[in-house]
């Protein structure tokens, strides 16, 4: 890795944000802003299998998603290990930052930037409704640790593309979506207890 080059203007960059779907969706504005800065890099996003249809929405942004498939385990960490060594990306950008990317990452030759999760304030949000969390969304956040390497400034919101392939299966799953009158959707879902409905 040429730490001259990993700073100012990086030719391959790995973002790694495994799950949830809510907050994969959040590190949106990131690759935006991170395609924008640097329209000839090679940008990687290493996720979990279970939302690799999320990265459809990003179809205009010229990324390669890697699927990561957490039910392997270890096996999988060692696998992604090697091809982080063999990919030898300038940067990586680590923004789950948890015990999985803490050993996928370690001792990989890369200028590793890492999101801070504020651990001790989300515990105490989530288990006594006490709130220290800063004023930041989430995708404030995300950027944070990149503000160095990211000339353009973060974008509030960026427009999603549905493409035909998922309208379609959609409609062919839910028969009331194939009409052509407009409909708003809520489908509420989380995997944790705390932030369910």
């Amino acid at each position: 890795m040429n730490l001259n080059r990993a700073t100012n203007n990086p030719h391959s960059i790995l973002v790694i944000r495994l799950s949830s779907f809510g907050d994969i969706l959040l590190t949106f504005p990131v690759l935006q802003s991170l395609r924008n800065t640097y329209p000839k890099a090679q940008i990687d996003v290493l996720a979990a299998t279970t939302f690799s249809d999320v990265f459809l929405f990003l179809d205009q942004l010229n990324i390669n998603v890697l699927l990561f498939d957490k039910k392997k385990g270890f096996k999988e960490i060692k696998k992604f290990r090697r091809n982080l060594k063999e990919n030898n990306y300038d940067v990586i950008i680590d923004l789950q930052n948890n015990i999985r990317t803490f050993f996928l990452t370690k001792f990989i030759p890369s200028k590793i930037y890492k999101y801070n999760k504020d651990r001790f304030r989300r515990f105490v949000f989530v288990k006594f409704k006490k709130k220290l969390i800063s004023g930041r969304r989430v995708s404030e956040k995300y950027a944070l640790p990149i503000k160095d390497i990211v000339k353009n400034q973060i974008p509030e919101k960026i427009n999603l593309t549905i493409p035909d392939s998922m309208v379609n299966k959609l409609q062919q799953k839910y028969f009331f979506l194939s009409s052509q009158s407009k409909k708003i959707i809520i489908y509420p879902g989380a995997k944790h207890f705390t932030k369910r409905w």
